[in-house]
């Protein structure tokens, strides 16, 4: 093996881009700066004592690739049933030329790859100045005179981890990723390749893999797209987000002594996907993102969440402000007059929208509001003056006026739901795709639907002058559909029409501010958290795992862009109270309940949580979390612990918010902080707090409390979260 390297500096990274002569593959490293690899030491044989009488000796391992990928027509690698990777179609990929373009603020890396089996892969880099990652995509290139079927295609590849361990990265490697899951979005899940039994065994003879992912419109339904591969020795990290519209998948995997980290489209094998190219056509995967960092998992997710949105979001959103919306008020049973009454209620309290969530359409009365989607006819008997007059009304207030659309579903009780439209609907094996029994799904594909969807609901949105829109997406048509060459195309072609769709509605309607919603956070990836301004994260509106949750997030997704319930009803006390006030400080705020009949003290403590949110909008908008701390288990209906999230903003303010559970552990909770602090403003039961020179100390006394509290550095000097 003899190895090369040309290497590029991301801001503080290094892409390092190395060559193996002997058999012209190329693979990248990534590297924070001022730290260096060490494959030019690792070692090239294994000798084996099963084979040391025969005197075998077998490479240690392999250059890899900027790529892993599968053809129909070539033979498939020895792990069939566990990855396609590895196998005979990556092996022969040779690294052809590369280019470096530099445009303005982006610096562009393009790479040719090319295989004896007649096609070529281009590869690019992307890297933009003041950013933290890098973006990559792939393109596969049939150079044949037939049709070539792809069965795996990444997006990304980092082969050949660790870069810092000279053999077989044994009990040093982590993998980093996060559950999906309904009203339990976001938990995180962190194994040892010991764990998921992807140790080096005393042979290299078969690849293994640990490959996980989501099907269907459910991006994040089973998994998060993001994950990260932990150098406990090194303490670098190496971290991943993809861009998914539809299924999707990551792989981490071994074949010798390096790891592979991949991901991208969901395989022939977990996702149904193949895909025929014809010759001369080339397929392009999505976008992923990468980082490294050494340090702590928390700075590589903050490098991944400060990302800049592809798309830039209306005048409206600055101030980050609260939002009502009437769904927990009347579940599915809307009226004009309960609008007009929290319209007058709400005035001069900091919500700038008001939100009509699902039955102000005609519909059937059981069914919480979800009957009749599709026709999207609003109900006279409802709303007798019509949603223009009350738009008007409600923006005299000072409010914007927001609908509830569940845009890609037709449900029971509409007349787009019955036999005369199905040939407009998925169909999988020539059967439209039922959701639970009342919801079928629209086909995007087919003009006539976007052409139906834009008069029935952009031209809907403009002639009323509705200018907020939340789109929900309560089921998920699954891992396939018909009209492509495969179950698992079809519904790649489906979802990117879906994300055109929300496309040609931002064009149309530019201050329109979108709240993504898929059954709460089952959709809670780019490029839908692009295209929206905020994402409501879960259907928990009540539970008291609410800021579990919206601590999760933290890693996921930028709390500025993270809609949290908060409903208030006169029956809480004092506690419940700043129990859900506080947990809207970890992200945005959604208002809802009976707060017609608050008491006097409820309306007191929600003007001051207001005016505390007011302080700390800066730090959400433009900070960094610096760590989730405490004894918290994984227990969402009955947590049990007390947790602690610390966020620093770019002025160097901290925003610490605590919560205690249902059941206390014994001893006081104590949270690192960057400097010696002093408290400049709380809300909730700060008496739990005590400060010292370099930490902050917590000990509830009584669970199912909260507080959060603003703070700043005891003396004049200037701190920042970067």
């Amino acid at each position: 093996m003899k190895l090369t390297k040309k290497t590029y500096r991301m801001g503080d990274m290094h892409a390092c881009y190395w060559t193996d002569a002997d058999s012209g593959q190329m693979f990248l490293a990534l590297l924070p700066q001022g730290l260096e690899d060490c494959y030019p030491s690792r070692r090239i044989t294994v000798q084996t004592q099963e084979f040391e009488h025969v005197a075998f000796r077998f490479p240690a391992w392999q250059a890899g690739s900027l790529c892993h990928v599968a053809i129909a027509e070539c033979v498939q690698g020895t792990a069939a049933g566990r990855t396609l990777k590895h196998g005979p179609c990556t092996a022969s990929l040779r690294y052809e030329n590369q280019t470096v373009e530099e445009s303005g603020t982006e610096t562009a890396i393009t790479t040719q790859l090319r295989s004896v089996f007649g096609f070529s892969i281009t590869h690019t880099l992307r890297y933009t100045r003041g950013e933290r990652c890098v973006a990559v995509n792939t393109a596969f290139t049939n150079d044949t005179d037939h049709t070539l079927t792809l069965e795996l295609l990444t997006t990304f590849a980092l082969d050949n981890l660790s870069a810092f361990d000279p053999e077989a990265s044994a009990n040093r490697l982590r993998l980093h990723r996060f559950h999906g899951g309904w009203s339990l979005e976001g938990k995180p899940d962190v194994r040892t390749v010991e764990d998921l039994n992807l140790d080096r065994a005393w042979h290299a003879g078969y690849p293994e893999s640990e490959r996980f992912g989501s099907l269907g419109g459910w991006t994040t339904g089973k998994w998060f797209p993001q994950a990260a591969v932990e150098d406990r020795v090194s303490g670098v990290i190496w971290a991943a987000q993809l861009a998914c519209a539809g299924s999707w998948q990551m792989e981490l995997s071994r074949l010798d002594d390096g790891y592979s980290f991949t991901g991208g489209l969901a395989d022939r094998e977990m996702g149904h996907w193949s895909k025929r190219v014809a010759p001369g056509e080339t397929f392009d995967t999505a976008d992923a993102w990468l980082t490294v960092v050494q340090g702590q998992p928390m700075q590589a997710w903050n490098r991944l969440t400060s990302r800049t949105p592809s798309q830039p979001q209306p005048e409206a959103e600055r101030g980050l402000p609260w939002i009502f919306n009437e769904w927990c008020t009347s579940w599915g049973d809307p009226t004009e007059q309960e609008i007009r009454t929290y319209a007058a209620l709400l005035q001069q309290t900091g919500v700038n929208a008001l939100v009509i969530d699902a039955g102000w359409f005609q519909r059937q009365k059981a069914a919480m509001g979800q009957s009749g989607c599709g026709d999207w006819a609003v109900a006279p008997e409802r709303f007798p003056g019509g949603l223009r007059r009350l738009s008007e009304d409600v923006a005299a207030m000072g409010f914007r006026l927001g609908l509830w659309v569940e845009l890609e579903v037709t449900t029971e009780g509409a007349a787009v739901h019955g036999a005369a439209w199905q040939a407009l609907h998925l169909q999988r094996d020539g059967r439209v795709i039922a959701s639970g029994e009342t919801r079928a799904f629209w086909d995007f594909r087919n003009p006539q639907v976007t052409a139906y969807l834009r008069t029935h609901v952009i031209e809907l949105l403009r002639a009323n002058r509705i200018t907020y829109l939340k789109i929900d997406d309560n089921g998920n048509p699954g891992y396939g559909c018909d009209g492509a060459e495969s179950p698992g195309e079809g519904m790649r072609q489906q979802t990117e029409a879906v994300v055109r769709f929300w496309e040609s509605m931002r064009a149309a309607l530019p201050d329109l501010v979108i709240e993504n919603c898929a059954a709460g956070g089952s959709r809670l990836s780019a490029p839908f958290t692009d295209l929206g301004a905020l994402s409501s994260v879960t259907d928990a509106h009540e539970s008291i795992a609410i800021p579990c949750i919206a601590a999760n997030m933290h890693a996921l997704l930028a709390p500025a862009r993270c809609l949290l319930w908060v409903v208030l009803w006169r029956s809480l006390s004092a506690q419940q109270v700043e129990y859900r006030l506080c947990s809207a400080m970890l992200g945005r705020a959604c208002l809802s309940g009976g707060l017609t009949d608050l008491h006097a003290w409820q309306w007191e403590r929600l003007r001051e949580a207001m005016a505390f949110y007011t302080r700390i909008r800066p730090i959400l908008a433009e900070g960094e979390s610096l760590g989730i701390y405490g004894n918290r288990d994984n227990n969402m209906l009955h947590p049990k612990g007390v947790q602690a999230v610390l966020r620093m903003g770019a002025n160097g303010e901290l925003l610490l918010v605590c919560h205690s559970f249902e059941t206390l552990h014994n001893g006081a909770l104590e949270i690192p902080l960057p400097y010696p602090a002093r408290v400049c403003k709380t809300f909730g039961n700060a008496e739990s707090l005590q400060l010292s020179e370099d930490k902050a100390t917590v000990c509830f006394a009584e669970p199912l409390r909260a507080f959060t509290c603003l703070l700043a550095p005891a003396y004049q000097e200037r701190f920042s979260c970067r």
